[in-house]
């Protein structure tokens, strides 16, 4: 162990050294390097060298990529979203808007049209459910994710739980109508353990995605009204 010491000082030397600039400064750590390696295939390498730590470090290094993958995934969804959006601010509507996607692939997207069709039930979620549904040709949609500008209200939340949609992510809270922070029926697992058969299992929520932007369209689209909302905290925080 008493051999590990040196490598501490080793790190924090390189740590201070200028960045690396080409071949002629390989060539000066370059002995640097073969003491690191040294180490690491004597005492040292034994200790933290292992196969089960080595195959630890690359599921741990492949999870991380994974996890990169689904980020990016994620946003690049939500920026589809609060572009729909913005059209639909443009076009009259409230500015919401929804995305689904299954393997990375878009299967529906469509912003609110209540007011296009004077119909109140016509939310952007709902109307993406309803068009994902027809295009894959099965009400189980499971393994799919929808996204939304704003969090699902009730009425578009059981909609979710009745189609097994995986996972949920939003750019904004509504803690005043939300159908996970307000009204939980996203998050709750009564209603599929006593009814497997019509409710699917509560779905991943993922919130805060990209929600300054999301947030900026309302504010571009209507000033007063955004700021009312705020005041009355029918949103939260962005």
């Amino acid at each position: 162990m008493d051999r590990l010491l040196p490598l501490t000082h080793r790190i924090r030397s390189s740590l201070a050294a200028p960045q690396f600039k080409g071949l002629d400064h390989f060539r000066t750590i370059r002995p640097r390097v073969r003491s690191w390696l040294g180490i690491f295939q004597g005492p040292a390498g034994r200790l933290f060298g292992s196969d089960a730590v080595r195959r630890r470090l690359a599921r741990a290094h492949s999870l991380a990529g994974d996890q990169a993958a689904v980020d990016t995934l994620d946003e690049r969804m939500m920026r589809r979203c609060i572009e729909l959006s913005r059209v639909a601010g443009k076009a009259g509507e409230l500015p919401f808007a929804a995305v689904i996607c299954k393997d990375g692939e878009v299967v529906a997207e469509i912003a609110n049209q209540v007011s296009r069709d004077g119909d109140v039930t016509r939310h952007a979620e709902i109307v993406a459910v309803s068009q994902a549904q027809r295009a894959l040709g099965t009400t189980n949609l499971q393994g799919c994710t929808l996204y939304s500008t704003i969090e699902p209200c009730p009425m578009c939340s059981f909609p979710i739980r009745e189609t097994r949609i995986s996972r949920v992510v939003f750019a904004i809270s509504s803690p005043m109508m939300g159908g996970a922070s307000r009204w939980d029926v996203l998050g709750d697992t009564h209603i599929s353990k006593r009814m497997p058969e019509a409710f699917g299992p509560p779905p991943e929520v993922l919130t805060g995605v990209l929600s300054k932007e999301a947030a900026s369209v309302w504010r571009r689209w209507n000033p007063i009204i955004w700021g009312v909302i705020r005041l009355r905290g029918v949103f939260g925080p962005s």
